[in-house]
């Protein structure tokens, strides 16, 4: 079994040209900015793969897109909330306050009804819910950047350099 190794790839896309420069064994390759040399950019990356045999990551499972999801919602009802108690702040007449404290008491519903399917959700995944006590755990006693640093290789989110 090949033992797969990290490799960073700076492409510089401002020009008429391509040019790629490989950090490993420093070879530089160039090419045209254009349809054919988008082919051949594809054809070395795909050697490259093959070189050091990349494997496709796994798909996410089905409980993190609904948890991004359900994240990114009770994000917009916190601005919405958010909102509403600075417009309470200036309203004078009755009838927009008596509006807005309705608007403001539905909000904050909302988001206790999200939060508790949130946490529905990652008890019901074991393997979710102890990892995320332990990232917790280590965030409060070490800090964030030791919790990410030791954070499975399988968990971390990849990044691509030069995009």
């Amino acid at each position: 079994m090949t033992k797969m190794t990290d490799d960073t790839i700076g492409i510089d896309i401002s020009k008429a040209r391509l040019d790629i420069h490989r950090l490993s064994d420093a070879k530089t390759m160039s090419f045209g900015n254009c349809p054919t040399g988008f082919k051949s950019l594809a054809r070395f990356c795909a050697k490259m793969g093959n070189t050091f045999a990349l494997e496709p990551d796994m798909p996410a499972p089905q409980i993190q897109h609904d948890l991004k999801e359900l994240r990114a919602f009770r994000s917009g009802l916190i601005k919405d909330r958010t909102s509403i108690m600075n417009r309470l702040k200036t309203q004078k007449l009755s009838i927009t306050c008596r509006q807005s404290k309705t608007r403001l008491a539905q909000v904050v519903k909302q988001i206790a009804e999200i939060s508790a399917e949130v946490n529905r959700l990652i008890k019901a995944n074991n393997t979710l819910a102890q990892s995320i006590v332990r990232y917790v755990h280590a965030s409060q006693i070490l800090g964030p950047s030791y919790a990410q640093s030791h954070t499975p290789p399988s968990q971390r989110r990849r990044r691509i350099v030069g995009s």
